[in-house]
This record gives structure tokens, sequence and C-alpha cells, in this order.
């Protein structure tokens, strides 16, 4: 049980450590971000390149570790979410590379996967073998996407609260 704690402290941060590279890049610096941190999760004995980008070593490292106390459902769940999670910080570059503004209904389907709360919740799954039946059933993603909505909603609420101390109604209205 200490190990899937460690791992899943490691992921908290490890997806800050992701938004600080990503938050500042073009999408195709994103994309090649993203390709190398699945290749290091999808191969956690291979060691990374010289010169690479940090988020390559730091992602093997946590999988190196993590993936000795999983399940092999349990890793199958974290590589699937973390895929999503990744392709949307991608989505998310390229809507910044094109100034573009979401509906209300794009952002919140883009923005379940980009607060990873998927990948979050992985490792609590680290020690059992959930089937795809119960993992994938309607009403537990049904709830995984109500829990996801509730923290983006908790994010935006603490954001306003701060415009509104700055002083910055107009980010308010604007947004």
């Amino acid at each position: 049980m200490h190990e899937q704690l460690r791992t899943g402290c490691d992921m908290m941060d490890f997806f800050f450590l992701v938004d600080e590279y990503t938050d500042v890049e073009p999408a195709h610096v994103v994309r090649e971000m993203a390709d190398i941190i699945m290749d290091a999760f999808n191969n956690p004995d291979k060691p990374r390149p010289h010169g690479e980008v940090l988020l390559g070593e730091v992602s093997r490292q946590i999988w190196d570790r993590g993936r000795k106390t999983a399940t092999p459902s349990a890793a199958r769940h974290l590589i699937e979410s973390l895929t999503a999670y990744l392709d949307s910080c991608v989505e998310q570059a390229a809507d910044r590379d094109n100034d573009r503004n979401r509906t209300v209904d794009e952002y919140l389907e883009n923005r379940r996967e980009n607060i990873a709360s998927r990948s979050a919740f992985v490792p609590m799954e680290l020690g059992m073998d959930f089937p795809d039946e119960v993992f994938y059933h309607p009403v537990i993603v049904e709830l995984s996407t109500h829990i996801s909505d509730l923290i983006i909603l908790d994010n935006v609420r603490k954001l306003l609260s701060i415009f509104l101390r700055l002083g910055h109604t107009v980010l308010i209205a604007l947004h």
C-alpha cells in the first residue's frame, strides 16, 4: 500500500510538472513532449536519450516504481487515461496557437481530460484488478465525469474569487 501511495503522490507532482512544461509551448512541441512521456511509460526499462526533455526521465522513474505494484488492468487503465490527458494538453496548446475559444460544452469535454482526474483515480486502483466490465460500467463512467465536473467547477470558483479580490472583473466578464 505504501508504494501505491507513493505512486499516487508522484503522479500528482508529475501532472503539475507536465502543466509547467506544456502551458507555455506550441502544440507541436507539446505533442513531442507527450510522445516522449508515453514512450517512457510504455518502456520504463529503456534508458532515456541524453538531452531529452526532463519529462522523459521523470516519467520513466515514476512508472518504473509504480508498475511493480500495479495489476495488469490498473497499468492498462493508467496508460489509457494518461494518453487521453496528454492528447487534451496538445488540444489545449493548439487552441492557444489558434486563438480558439471553445463553447462551454467543448471546454468541459476537453477540460475533463485536461485536469487529469481520470489518471489521478488510477493510483487508487493499482492493487486491484477490476475487469473492464466494472471499470467502464456506465454508472462508474458517469460518476467519474461528475467528479471531474466538480473539480472543474471548484477550480473556477477559486479563480473567480482571486479575480474578484484583485479587481479583475473585466476578465470575469470576458471568460
